[in-house]
């Protein structure tokens, strides 16, 4: 009896902690008039090869800040960054001439049908969700027992839901872009020992520097 009072009086909490966060308003937009503009997800890499990859990457970085986007991971050798769809080719073609292109790659990935179906299941799941709490109250304990386990699997299906539809809703919003850098530092000439002897008096880079 104890478990049956503790679970209905945290059931309001637990419903609205279920409960998912409102859609973004251009996902409201398109679920009202049956998705009638495709969601886009779009993933770019671009790989350079700089001379100053410090420099390099600030330019990238102010770039990107411009053009309404963040970093979501900076390394030496690479930028992961995500911004406006609208923005990528553009800023694609002004970070390419910043150095040398070894890789450009460009994909779209239609993500309407995927968005469309996680909506559809965090609905049909809310709906168990109250039509089980409906049920606690004429329930046994023993009735409340497997009520109270189902429901709990429940808020665990409705959190993985939502989480995964807030990461395909940020993917159609912000589009990947992923800059890498190559760079090749200056090798010193080693000085090996000749046979002539005068060529063992030579500095050998300072007579390379001549020409």
């Amino acid at each position: 009896m104890r478990t049956f009072l503790l679970l209905f009086l945290l059931l309001p909490s637990a419903l609205y902690a279920a409960e998912p966060a409102p859609l973004p308003a251009h996902a409201t937009r398109t679920e009202e008039s049956e998705h009638s503009a495709r969601q886009t997800a779009m993933d770019a890499t671009l790989m350079l090869k700089v001379a100053h990859p410090d420099q390099v990457r600030r330019q990238v970085l102010d770039l990107v800040k411009q053009a309404g986007g963040y970093p979501t991971y900076v390394a030496d050798g690479r930028l992961d960054l995500r911004v406006p769809p609208q923005q990528v080719e553009s800023l694609m073609t002004q970070v390419s001439q910043m150095g040398l292109i070894l890789g450009r790659t460009l994909q779209r990935s239609d993500r309407t049908e995927v968005i469309a179906d996680l909506q559809a299941r965090l609905r049909t799941k809310r709906d168990i969700f109250q039509r089980l709490r409906s049920f606690l109250d004429d329930s046994n304990v023993a009735a409340t027992l497997k009520v109270e386990r189902s429901m709990t699997a429940l808020v665990t299906d409705l959190e993985r839901l939502r989480g995964e539809l807030e990461v395909e809703e940020a993917n159609v919003r912000n589009a990947s872009l992923r800059v890498s850098f190559q760079f090749h530092q200056e090798r010193r000439v080693d000085q090996v020992t000749s046979p002539f002897a005068w060529l063992n008096t030579l500095d050998v880079e300072q007579f390379l520097g001549a020409f």
